[in-house]
């Protein structure tokens, strides 16, 4: 249903079922109202025919009994029809009192539905899901900023050592830009970041392995020998 037509503001003191219920009574109202009417409707049918039938004899040929049963069936109808207009305009009044509560239920039920996204919206906007967020970016910020310095240490210890161990020290330096790499693979469905096709495929489900160019540095510094 249309905000525009049913504002929040409007209030409702029943409830829904309660509404139905009242739809329900009316119905069953306008039920009996009818089959009254039909009633009423063939009576008046049935009448009308049998008047026909006695219009010649009282009328023409003046038999009395003919004359006194349209006489009772003229009573008759004025009764019958009386009871096909009071039947029709109740019926009428019933149909505008079903549609009035019909739309109450409408609207009601309306209501009710927006009550719960309303007490849902709330209920998450109590929750700390976006604080959660911004605090895993900075602790990813601060863990990625770590290992780079890391990095840099490692790489300043190899070559202080030896320069010689420069070609597996560098190695270090380029890690920082493959974790990245891997996280933005991870992350690719929820924060706009542009890779490529074979980018993705290649990264997408690659674990964090950094620490073996640690233990490629490492072998390389084992391999050294002091040449006198």
């Amino acid at each position: 249903m249309s905000s525009k037509s049913i504002t929040t503001a409007e209030k409702h003191e029943a409830s829904p079922g309660e509404l139905n219920q009242r739809v329900e009574q009316l119905r069953k109202k306008i039920d009996s109202r009818n089959e009254s009417l039909a009633a009423a409707q063939k009576s008046q049918s049935q009448l009308a025919t049998e008047r026909e039938t006695l219009v010649l004899p009282a009328r023409v040929e003046g038999d009395a009994g003919a004359q006194k049963r349209l006489r009772e069936i003229d009573t008759q109808l004025v009764g019958v029809r009386r009871d096909i207009s009071d039947d029709t305009a109740a019926v009428a009044e019933l149909g505008a009192q079903l549609a009035a509560a019909e739309q109450a239920v409408e609207l009601a039920e309306w209501e009710s539905r927006r009550v719960a996204v309303r007490e849902l919206l709330n209920g998450l906007l109590k929750r700390r899901q976006r604080a959660n967020l911004e605090k895993a970016a900075e602790g990813l910020l601060t863990a990625l900023t770590a290992a780079a310095e890391e990095d840099k240490e490692a790489f300043s210890a190899l070559i202080s050592f030896e320069p010689a161990l420069r070609g597996a020290a560098i190695e270090l330096l380029h890690l920082s830009r493959l974790r990245a790499q891997i996280l933005a693979a991870k992350l690719f469905k929820v924060l706009p970041i542009d890779l490529s096709g074979y980018e993705l495929g290649r990264l997408r489900d690659q674990e964090m392995r950094d620490y073996k160019y640690y233990e490629a540095a490492v072998e390389a510094l084992d391999q050294m020998e002091l040449v006198f």
